[in-house]
Order: structure tokens, then C-alpha cells, then sequence
């Protein structure tokens, strides 16, 4: 499996799917495309481990945080909004025609308390199964304001479909409408 080293998320309207045109730690370059059911469960699960590991957002313990929802809802939306202030700009990946394309049909999902790894599969069986030709997997690993960064641009690329945003917890959402309302400056 290779591991991506950096990639760029895009909605493509022709296709109604998102692609993630990744580049591979090799320096090669691949396009995934992934359907919004199979985003919709995965922001899920991403947004739930941020909530439950309290990743980049409250400092309380879990109970603190079942204690008083609203605190952790703002502690939430504060981390993702910080994350997203923090999203450097960088060149996009770009793939050229002979880029390998494949369609992801699953996501395996493994998390510890400081990452998520995220591993892309053009297939659907267990792991133990023996490759097939064709496979494709590529994975990333992400630390929480990395995903947190990756959830906001899976946000506005959903807004950009015009997809209904129901997989996203209220705090996403949130986030992306504070950071993109216009700057005011005082005198």
C-alpha cells in the first residue's frame, strides 16, 4: 500500500464525486473517486473520534464534556475554526492523463488517541484476502487539525454539490460560515 504524502480535494460536478488527486510518497501521482453514501459514513466516524477524544477541542474529560454539551459544542466549533484559520495555501496536485483513476469503494479506519490513518481501497473484502489485479489502496494519516482542515474542505465541497450536509456535526458547519462571513475592520 502506499501512503500519500499530500493531496487535493475537489467536487467534480460531471461526475457528482468527490476526487482526490493524491501525491504518493514515491512521487507518483493517483485520482480517487469517492461517492457522497461512502463520505457521508466516513465524515461521520471522523467527526465522532474528534468528539470522542476531544481532539484539539476541550481539555475536560469526557465526563466534563457529557456534563455540559454546550461547552464541548463551543470547544468544538472553536478548534475547527482555528483549524481552518489555520490552512496554509499550497499548489494543487495535479494529475496528468496517464495518472492512475480508481473508484473507492472502502475506507478502512484506524485511530489512536494522537491520529486517524485513513486507507483508500478500490475493493470491499477483508484484509487477509489475497490481492486481486486491479487493487488500488493509498493511505494518510491525519493529526487533529489536519482533519479537522480536510473535514472543513469536504464541508465546502459538499455546499458546492449541493449536497445536503446532514453527515456534518452542527460545529463543521458552524466553523465554515464564521470564517468565510467578510472580515470587519475597526477604528
Amino acid at each position: 500500500m502506499e501512503t500519500l504524502r499530500r493531496f487535493t480535494t475537489d467536487y467534480v460536478a460531471t461526475e457528482d464525486r468527490i476526487r482526490i488527486r493524491g501525491e504518493l510518497a514515491s512521487g507518483d501521482k493517483q485520482v480517487f473517486w469517492l461517492t457522497r453514501p461512502l463520505l457521508d459514513r466516513l465524515v461521520r466516524a471522523l467527526a465522532a473520534w474528534l468528539e470522542r477524544s476531544g481532539a484539539g477541542a476541550s481539555a475536560a474529560p469526557a465526563a466534563d464534556a457529557a456534563a455540559n454539551p454546550a461547552r464541548e459544542m463551543a470547544a468544538q466549533r472553536f478548534a475547527q475554526q482555528a483549524a481552518r484559520a489555520s490552512l496554509d495555501r499550497h499548489e494543487p496536485v495535479l494529475a496528468e492523463a496517464r495518472t492512475a483513476n480508481w473508484l473507492v469503494r472502502s475506507i478502512d479506519l484506524s485511530q489512536n488517541r494522537r491520529e486517524v490513518r485513513l486507507t483508500f481501497k478500490s475493493y470491499d473484502r477483508p484484509a487477509d484476502a489475497a490481492a486481486q489485479p486491479g487493487d488500488a489502496a493509498a493511505g494518510v494519516a491525519m493529526v487533529p487539525p489536519v482533519l479537522r482542515q480536510w473535514l472543513g474542505i469536504l464541508h465546502d465541497k459538499y455546499r458546492e454539490a449541493g449536497w445536503p450536509a446532514g453527515a456534518f456535526p452542527s460545529w463543521i458547519g458552524e466553523a465554515g460560515a464564521a470564517s468565510a462571513a467578510r472580515p470587519v475592520t475597526l477604528h
